[in-house]
């Protein structure tokens, strides 16, 4: 697995090289100081300086040892994304995804992303500023729902990755040695958000423990608007259900759109999966596209192609 993950690596700096931004043998090693005040400042595999959190167990010890985080995930997205293109990120965390995405669309590109934890916006947001990205993503501080509003922000204290729209049931704090601050955010649908101007989506990803129904009732007309749209996205089943939502029929209606589904392997690689074993998966990541098969896993194929299956 960790040879794995190496190669995933590679592949994703061999992208960003070729996007303009050479990544030097000096610059991969991962670097870092503690600032105080919980705050960490390290540098990744591909050279970007983060901001992290020391008292987060969940992205934060792996990308300090590692420079790394969900490499299958990093691969996979990246692929699809080209200079110049427009992309919406829902559930930034801390920023790992945000700072690639926006190397990856370059000057002409733009990144619109939304982070309802406020201590985790300002560190993505110190990321960006840090790495000079601030002038082609815009970062919002509030959630991504079906309606315009506020809701009940449910934040781990040490789980960070974990903080949630859904209920949290007494033992899951138990299980996680946890506790749970509430706060109220301001929360808005993407259809009344994103006015003329930022309706045009090329890639989508999302991560939202569950809430991820909310976000695609909140944008049914972009999705409509935008027919080759490429969405990944968290799939649990258990988080959904903790925010009132029935997955099998959220994933039907996504279907009737004409939405087909790939599972991403830890390899990077894609693979097809229909309805009814989605429906027995426990947790996985998807691609959600409406191209044909053969156009998904001939571009798939060519996209890990470095990668060894071994």
């Amino acid at each position: 697995m960790r040879n794995l993950q190496e190669q995933l690596a590679q592949l994703v700096k061999s992208w960003l090289e070729r996007s303009g931004q050479p990544i030097t043998k000096e610059r991969s090693h991962p670097a870092g100081a503690y600032l105080g005040d919980h705050r960490y400042l390290t540098k990744t595999r591909f050279g970007h300086k983060i901001f992290l959190d020391t008292r987060d167990v969940s992205l934060a010890p792996h990308i300090i040892m590692d420079g790394l985080w969900e490499p299958w995930i990093t691969a996979q997205l990246l692929s699809w994304v080209e200079p110049g293109m427009r992309v919406v990120e829902v559930g930034s965390n801390v920023g790992w995804f945000t700072l690639l995405l926006a190397q990856k669309v370059g000057e002409k590109g733009r990144v619109i992303a939304f982070e309802a934890n406020p201590d985790l916006t300002r560190l993505a947001f110190d990321s960006l500023l840090t790495n000079g990205y601030i002038d082609r993503v815009k970062l919002h501080n509030m959630a991504v729902s079906d309606a315009t509003g506020e809701l009940t922000f449910r934040i781990f204290g040490r789980y960070l990755g974990g903080s949630t729209l859904g209920t949290v049931k007494p033992h899951q704090l138990k299980k996680l040695d946890e506790e749970v601050k509430e706060i109220m955010v301001r929360a808005v649908a993407l259809d009344e958000f994103l006015t003329a101007g930022t309706r045009k989506i090329d890639v989508m990803k999302i991560d939202v423990e569950g809430a991820e129904p909310k976000v695609f009732r909140g944008m049914q007309t972009l999705l409509k608007e935008n027919e080759a749209i490429k969405i990944v996205m968290e799939y649990s089943p258990h988080q959904m259900r903790s925010c009132g939502h029935e997955p099998a029929k959220e994933m039907a209606g996504l279907r009737k759109m004409g939405f087909k589904f790939y599972r991403i392997e830890e390899t990077g690689q894609v693979s097809p999966i229909h309805l009814k074993k989605l429906e027995k998966v426990h947790h996985c990541d998807l691609l959600l596209t409406r191209d044909e098969p053969e156009v998904v896993l001939a571009h798939s194929q060519r996209a890990v192609q470095k990668i060894s299956w071994r």
